[in-house]
């Protein structure tokens, strides 16, 4: 099976990305306040389209809600992917969880 597969965790949705029946990417959605979380695609399979192509399909289902997240500021490639996608940086501060510099990117809903 290819695409992804979506499981409903109450407060999120945990979604998993598959490609010729691997497991290669994976991200989530908390369902409050559409923050989308703990974005990832196995090593071998990066700069290949699938990040985008994971990240395109969560938008999609989830309907175009008001999604958001938090990049590190020097994770150049990940907000390539994130601006492709359609999110735009919002906001720029220091995130004493993360103990970083962030990004907040907001999907720009149309």
């Amino acid at each position: 099976m290819n695409g992804l597969r979506i499981e409903d965790k109450e407060y999120y949705y945990d979604f998993s990305y598959y490609v010729n029946g691997l497991l290669i990417g994976k991200c989530c959605v908390f369902l409050k306040d559409y923050c989308l979380c703990d974005v990832e695609i196995e090593e071998p399979y990066q700069n290949q389209g699938y990040g985008t192509a994971m990240i395109k399909a969560v938008i999609e289902y989830m309907n175009n809600k008001p999604l958001w997240l938090f990049v590190y500021e020097l994770n150049l490639r990940a907000i390539r992917v994130y601006e492709k996608c359609g999110f735009a940086v919002n906001k720029f501060e220091y995130n004493s969880w993360f103990g970083r510099n962030m990004y907040i990117m907001r999907l720009e809903v149309l």
